[in-house]
C-alpha cells in the first residue's frame, strides 16, 4: 500500500494597511543650527629609515568650518590648517611598520595615523583651529558705513 502524500498548504494572511493618520508620530527636539568645524589629514611627507619602513609622519590637520544652509547670511566660510608630525616609536608593532613606504596607500597611512594620535594631542590640534576659525574676537574690516 502507498501512502497518499500531501501538499503543503499555504495560507495568505490579510492585513490592513495602516494609513498615515493611523501612524503616530515621533516628536524630537528642535536642534537649533550651529555651524561645525569637519577636522581631516593631510599626509605631506614621510620619513624613512635606511630599510625604507616609517618612521616619522608630517601631515597637516585642516578644518573647514560647515555652515548650516539657515546661517549662511549671518557666517563667512573659513578653513584652517596646522602642521604636526608622528615620530613612530621603535617599540610599536604594527603591520604597516614592516611594509617599504612604496607599498602603503594614503588610506592606509591616514588611518595607521588617526589611530594612533594621542587624544590629547588631538585636542590640543583642534583647539588651535576652533581659535583660528572662531574666533573671540572679531575684527571687522567690511564697515557698515563704507
Amino acid at each position: 500500500m502507498s501512502k497518499k502524500v500531501r501538499s503543503p498548504r499555504t495560507t495568505i494572511i490579510k492585513r490592513s494597511i495602516k494609513t498615515i493618520e493611523d501612524l503616530t508620530r515621533v516628536e524630537h527636539e528642535v536642534s537649533v543650527d550651529t555651524p561645525i568645524i569637519r577636522h581631516s589629514y593631510e599626509i605631506i611627507s614621510l620619513a624613512t629609515d635606511d630599510k625604507n619602513r616609517l618612521t616619522e609622519i608630517h601631515f597637516n590637520y585642516k578644518g573647514v568650518l560647515v555652515i548650516p544652509k539657515s546661517l549662511k547670511d549671518s557666517w563667512k566660510a573659513s578653513s584652517a590648517q596646522v602642521q604636526a608630525n608622528y615620530c613612530i616609536p621603535s617599540t610599536l608593532k604594527h603591520p604597516i611598520l614592516d611594509k617599504d613606504y612604496r607599498n602603503l596607500s594614503k588610506k592606509e597611512t591616514t588611518t595607521f595615523l588617526a589611530m594612533h594620535l594621542r587624544d590629547e594631542y588631538v585636542t590640543g590640534l583642534k583647539e588651535l583651529l576652533y581659535k583660528e576659525i572662531m574666533p573671540e574676537i572679531k575684527i571687522i574690516d567690511e564697515l557698515p558705513w563704507k
